[in-house]
C-alpha cells in the first residue's frame, strides 16, 4: 500500500469521525426543535378542545369563545417564550 493510500484514507477516516460528532453536538439542538414543535402541536390541539367545550356551553357567544382560546394561545407562547 502506498504512502498516498494510506494518507487518503486517514482522512477519510477522520473525516467520518468530525462528521459523527458534528452529528452529535447537533443532537440536542434537534431534539429541542422536537420538543418545540410538540409543544406547538399540543397546544394547538388544546385550544381546539378549549374552542368546542366553550361553545358547547355557550351557545350565545362563541366569539367570546375564540376570544379565550386566543388568550390562552397567547398566555401559553408567553409561558413557554414564544414558541410561534
Amino acid at each position: 500500500m502506498s504512502s498516498m493510500q494510506q494518507s487518503s484514507r486517514c482522512h477519510l477516516s477522520t473525516l467520518r469521525k468530525l462528521t459523527v460528532i458534528t452529528w452529535m453536538a447537533q443532537m440536542p439542538s434537534l431534539f429541542y426543535h422536537l420538543m418545540l414543535i410538540f409543544a406547538a402541536i399540543l397546544r394547538m390541539f388544546c385550544m381546539c378542545v378549549l374552542v368546542r367545550a366553550l361553545n358547547r356551553t355557550t351557545n350565545r357567544w362563541p366569539a367570546a369563545a375564540t376570544a379565550v382560546a386566543v388568550v390562552t394561545a397567547a398566555a401559553a407562547d408567553w409561558y413557554y417564550g414564544g414558541v410561534l
